[in-house]
């Protein structure tokens, strides 16, 4: 049985063993909040396209994706960007896909009463008909290159194209746009729906 010395003794030794280890487990206290607040994830702003200053644009997919590619640079390059390729990545990455690209079809438009043959050969008179030269069922009777029925040409071409502007960083996609444009010709529809979605991008 312990003396009231003794039992005195064996108190004053738990209490060192307590003030010993205390430091220590301040210690590891402190560097698990530490280690806590260091792993805390960082949330990035959106990126702002007005403020790009470095695009990389990824060739275009689809039929004439070249052009279009090559388009696009130009309109960069135009509104004061740094253009790079994949292998350069910049601030962000442009890529797309050509999902319409129509040859030019000739559209001939006859002034005036104009009578037309169906395919089953029956007459009709038709005012300021348009007729297109290939794959048309209408074709003109009579002369076509008389004052009356003077003939008017045109080319239409119709050019659409998807996009996407991606932040090189994080890979979230700050813009995406759909459009399609008819022009008298491809070089002339390319030219202008690259020009609109170039401006609605970094607007």
């Amino acid at each position: 049985m312990m003396t009231a010395r003794q039992k005195s003794k064996l108190k004053s030794q738990r209490s060192n063993v307590y003030f010993y280890y205390l430091p220590y487990a301040f210690c590891l206290l402190t560097c698990g909040w530490i280690g806590c607040a260091a792993h805390r994830p960082v949330v990035k702003p959106p990126l702002d396209p007005s403020k790009i200053r470095r695009i990389s644009v990824i060739p275009f997919e689809g039929p004439g994706g070249s052009a279009a590619s090559d388009e696009f640079v130009r309109m960069l390059l135009g509104t004061g960007r740094e253009v790079t390729d994949a292998r350069h990545p910049g601030d962000a990455i442009l890529k797309g896909t050509v999902t319409e690209y129509k040859s030019n079809n000739q559209l001939t438009v006859f002034l005036g009463n104009t009578p037309l043959m169906t395919p089953g050969n029956q007459a009709a008179v038709v005012d300021n008909p348009v007729v297109s030269r290939s794959g048309s069922q209408l074709t003109p009777e009579g002369p076509s290159q008389s004052v009356r029925h003077t003939e008017v040409v045109s080319l239409v071409a119709s050019v659409g194209i998807r996009a996407h502007l991606i932040d090189s960083s994080t890979k979230i996609e700050v813009w995406t746009g759909d459009y399609s444009y008819e022009g008298l010709d491809l070089p002339t529809a390319l030219h202008a729906l690259a020009d609109m979605m170039t401006r609605s991008m970094l607007k």
